[in-house]
């Protein structure tokens, strides 16, 4: 609306000054004359003037008039090409549609046409692997992809397109040499970080992947969440990995650290006592495993306690393991330890008291304690009879905690940095597994509780309960 304002005062100023131009001629009309080869012209002064605006008028739109014939031409070539473009574009749009749809045959049409029209446009090129993508055409959408590592604004797209295809191969190596080159190409990609981190871990480059994850971290990508006991798992990997290199110091110093991000994490704990006890420093192990204790007991703690300060002496072990559990008395797991080291020092009553204090809580009668009862009834009161059926009553009871993946519900017996089934990083949780019922012929075979399972003492391992 102020524009067209403005359009009318322009038109109305330009009218009113020719209208005063004319009047003022008129009131001084003046006179002209030309004699030129024989010829004479004369006129007035307004006639003059009116003579040069015809003449500029005519020139002017013969200028156009020659213009417009001289840039038809390209007009009519623009114009097509805008036309090609229009359609090129809404072909690759349409193309993007189908891809997004999953819709193969259709996405093959749209780029057929895209790349008849736009030629080898950055968008079309990603059409085009995308759509031998979804095609199921790998050679197809690798040579595209590859094709677009020839041009600047497309390399990084290439290599993104070409590591989902060496991943989808199942090409660890060449998807790790994809993923560093990515990285140099886009150095603050959360998505290159994280894929190649992921990597990084599934290959079991443990320093690689730490350097990668504190990277991340130090440049504040959202994307990668790992917190504080992701951290402590990869040390402990790395940890493990340098004292296979004879590196005894970076060993000691990324088990440390472990802990420290992590005070309770159980397999930090176990890595950094091993390493104590290698060294001969005995009572550090032991205030390493009291601390953890005092924060989340753990049955894999108890045996290498044992073994620093009472190795042998069954009597001195339940006194041992008394004195660990007083860091957290009411723990359920506590209560567990001191039945079993009671067991093993024939102190009945004070084992049959530990597994009475140990029902107190949400926990009820679990495996592990049904298999602790079986065996104190046959010990103490030389009775098979009951024990079996306490051995009876924990094949239909609640399974203990396990190390079990929180991604697919594998559970296993000894804790590992990557779950075997579904091959994710550090997603192990010491948590009871899915209950699985048992049929009547697998339960007629627990004729005896299971034995914990021991550690070799050099590097103490993380067993499951008995029973779990």
């Amino acid at each position: 609306r102020v524009t067209i304002m403005w359009r009318a005062l322009k038109y109305l100023v330009i009218v009113g000054i020719n209208a005063a131009l004319f009047v003022w001629f008129a009131n001084h009309p003046g006179s002209f004359r030309l004699d030129w080869r024989g010829y004479r012209i004369q006129s007035t002064a307004a006639g003059l003037f009116a003579a040069v605006f015809l003449i500029a008028l005519a020139a002017a739109g013969l200028y156009r008039l020659w213009v417009a014939i001289v840039r038809t031409p390209g007009n009519i070539k623009r114009s097509m090409e805008n036309r090609r473009l229009r359609k090129g574009y809404g072909a690759l749009t349409q193309g993007m549609v189908a891809v997004a749809a999953g819709d193969a045959p259709e996405a093959q049409k749209h780029r057929r046409r895209a790349e008849r029209l736009l030629s080898e446009s950055p968008l079309t090129m990603l059409l085009s692997a995308q759509a031998a993508q979804l095609a199921g055409d790998d050679k197809a959408a690798e040579r595209f992809f590859t094709a677009m590592l020839e041009r600047r604004e497309t390399r990084f797209l290439g290599l993104r397109g070409l590591l989902t295809q060496a991943t989808k191969s199942g090409s660890a190596v060449k998807a790790l040499e994809i993923a560093e080159k990515a990285r140099r190409e886009k150095p603050n990609s959360a998505w290159v970080a994280e894929h190649l981190y992921d990597l990084q871990t599934r290959e079991g480059r443990w320093r690689e992947a730490l350097a990668t994850l504190t990277d991340a971290r130090k440049r504040h990508r959202a994307i990668i969440t790992r917190g504080d006991r992701h951290l402590a798992t990869l040390d402990v990997m790395a940890s493990e990995e340098a004292e296979k290199l004879d590196d005894r110091a970076t060993a000691m110093k990324l088990a440390m650290s472990a802990v420290k991000r992590d005070p309770a994490n159980a397999p930090a704990v176990t890595r950094l006592v091993s390493l104590h006890r290698a060294n001969g420093r005995t009572d550090k192990a032991a205030k390493v495993l009291e601390r953890a204790w005092s924060r989340d007991p753990h049955p894999s703690f108890v045996k290498p306690y044992v073994r620093l300060k009472a190795p042998g002496d069954k009597l001195e072990a339940l006194k041992v393991v008394q004195r660990l559990v007083r860091q957290n008395a009411d723990h359920r797991e506590s209560q567990l330890a001191i039945a079993e080291a009671a067991l093993d020092a024939e102190l009945w009553g004070e084992a049959g008291t530990a597994l009475e204090k140990s029902l107190k809580g949400d926990t009820g009668r679990t495996r592990r304690y049904c298999h602790l009862r079986a065996k104190l009834e046959e010990s103490e009161n030389g009775d098979p009879a009951k024990a079996r059926r306490w051995l009876l009553e924990a094949a239909q009871a609640e399974p203990d905690p396990v190390w079990t993946c929180r991604v697919c519900g594998n559970a296993v017996e000894f804790w590992t940095a990557l779950c075997g089934n579904c091959g994710a990083f550090d997603s192990f949780d010491w948590a009871a597994p899915r209950r699985v019922a048992r049929n009547a012929a697998e339960t007629a075979e627990l004729h005896n509780p299971p034995a914990m399972i021991e550690s070799d003492g050099e590097n103490p391992v993380l067993p499951a309960p008995s029973g779990g």
